[in-house]
């Protein structure tokens, strides 16, 4: 029978099919899982080495393979360009991830049985060429926001292509919201496990406004709520931030999350939102402690690259995962480039990376001729300080350029510097 038929018997008969996957029973505490969402548009060369550093804590990889859009009335499918390369050389397995858009319901809705066959002949391409690049695919999952009302449909969906792939292990992404739902106990029916995602941003009103991508109380109270249904679940952990940009009279304009701009329109402003590990690691230690029931590990969202700027770094996933809070340092140095030359550098060497300023005294001797202070640093001559933004883990900054007379050296340094402080 060709797979499209397949499909379509599943569907017209889907109320009356139970299709068997080995669950298992929930782990013990020793067992704790810990997986890693590698979530990236394009792949560069520094996600061998974020791979590499993450496989040791890795029971298996989740990666965004592609994502699917809806024009008029149909899906398209949006290929990643994932290296496999990478990923079968981390002997690792591999959960495949399909991200579908809201959307969806709609053409779920109109034709359900010809969007199945479609989905899953997608989703057996995929597979095939990870596999064929030495890939160790375990799975597959959706990653979808489906509306809480359109719940009955998703099930029905994930009943039809776990028929026609019953040797594939299934999981979805789900919300908390869903938890309250009557149509979420038949939607997770069937699946290996499922991933809880307590992660999420109100849609921002003002850059003065204290927002949260994780509201810790509530999301135990989820995590706990979803152990009631017996089935295996990960907790979806953030470890990324945004970057929200508000216009010239203050209004929300736009949101970074990936790749922050570089550059924006004279008059705008812009607020970095964080996952705060003072926040998530109480939350760790609470689910670790006192493991619900059901509940297999955390899956991080998503894993440090170096190229990340709106990520955490590794030392800071790491430090997390330890239970201990990530080690906040900077250091100010004189270089000398060259004779009468000095160079004020601040490096971040700590295991965290810290969205605040930071201030340091900075003592000139008369025998300064010129200077200049650089990358948003200021002068306060009052109290002899520069303050800045506080550098990125591993990118040092130049703060400020200083030319002293011939022969300065000879009654020392002619620039000292003090301490290192974060400002709050």
């Amino acid at each position: 029978m060709k797979l499209s038929k397949l499909i379509l018997s599943a569907w017209l008969a889907a109320g009356g099919l139970l299709a068997f996957l080995s669950c298992g029973k929930p782990p013990p505490p020793s067992a704790w899982k810990t997986s890693f969402y590698v979530w990236r548009e394009q792949w560069t060369e520094d996600m061998e080495p974020a791979l590499n550093r993450a496989a040791p804590w890795a029971n298996e990889f989740m990666i965004f393979a592609a994502s699917f859009r809806v024009m008029g009335d149909r899906l398209v499918l949006d290929k990643k360009t994932v290296d496999w390369r990478f990923l079968s050389q981390t002997g690792k397995p591999v959960v495949l991830v399909f991200r579908l858009p809201v959307q969806f319901a709609l053409i779920l809705e109109r034709t359900p049985s010809q969007t199945a066959v479609f989905l899953q002949d997608a989703i057996q391409r995929q597979m095939e060429e990870a596999r064929a690049q030495s890939a160790a695919v375990a799975g597959t999952q959706f990653d979808y926001d489906c509306p809480t009302s359109k719940l009955k449909d998703y099930a029905a969906l994930l009943r039809a292509l776990r028929f026609a792939a019953p040797k594939t292990p299934l999981s979805i992404t789900a919300l908390p919201a869903w938890l309250e739902s009557a149509a979420f106990a038949d939607l997770i029916h069937g699946l290996a496990y499922y991933v809880l995602q307590v992660h999420s941003l109100e849609k921002p009103s003002s850059i003065d406004k204290d927002y949260r991508l994780c509201d810790v109380r509530q999301a135990e109270k989820a995590i706990r709520r979803a152990a009631a249904f017996g089935k295996p679940f990960y907790a979806a952990l953030p470890t990324y931030g945004y970057q929200l940009i508000f216009d010239e009279n203050g209004a929300f304009a736009a949101i970074a999350s990936e790749d922050a701009p570089d550059s924006l329109p004279a008059n705008y402003r812009t607020r970095a939102v964080f996952a705060e590990p003072e926040a998530i690691i109480p939350l760790l230690e609470s689910l670790q402690r006192d493991p619900p029931a059901s509940l297999v590990g955390a899956v991080w969202f998503r894993l440090p690259v170096d190229s990340d700027r709106m990520n955490w770094t590794w030392p800071t996933l790491l430090a997390v995962m330890e239970g201990r809070m990530p080690a906040m340092s900077f250091k100010a140095e004189l270089r000398q480039p060259q004779p009468g030359l000095y160079e004020i550098w601040v490096t971040n060497s700590g295991e965290r990376n810290y969205e605040g300023k930071i201030r340091f005294n900075v003592v000139k001797k008369r025998s300064i001729l010129a200077y200049d202070i650089l990358g948003n640093f200021h002068e306060d001559e009052s109290v002899n300080s520069l303050t800045g933004p506080a550098p990125r883990a591993g990118a040092p900054a130049l703060a400020a350029w200083y030319r002293a007379a011939p022969g300065a050296e000879g009654d020392g340094l002619p620039i000292q510097l003090g301490p290192v402080e974060a400002m709050k």
